[in-house]
């Protein structure tokens, strides 16, 4: 998976962790900056563990925090989460709170509901 990365121009990573879920390993590389591992730069790679084919790689968070100006000038980038305030149920109780729009969409966040 680390010579896939350099194949493919991304170089300085270091393996963070793995998880092995229905016979894929999830590889996590972390992106290494003088001598420092950057965890918030991750890429992941998934191989495939009885021929180790390259199955997908996601660097979502590697490419937005690696960004250049025109000037070649490297810079970072600072995500904040899209919070919106929303009533919630919070063990049993309706609760006003600001919540992620990620959790909102996939039901974590229960609005109350409609009497």
């Amino acid at each position: 998976a680390l010579a896939f990365l350099n194949g493919n121009g991304y170089n300085n990573m270091k393996e963070s962790y793995y998880t092995i879920e229905n016979n894929i390993v999830t590889i996590n590389f972390a992106y290494v900056q003088n001598g420092v591992i950057c965890y918030t730069d991750l890429i992941k790679v998934k191989v495939a563990l009885d021929n180790g084919d390259i199955l997908g790689m996601e660097s979502k968070g590697y490419l937005n925090s690696h960004t250049y100006s025109h000037s070649h000038k490297a810079t970072k980038r600072l995500f904040k989460p899209n919070l919106q305030k929303q009533k919630i149920v919070l063990d049993g109780t309706t609760q006003t709170a600001y919540v992620c729009t990620s959790c909102i969409k996939s039901g974590k966040a229960v609005r109350p509901a409609v009497k």
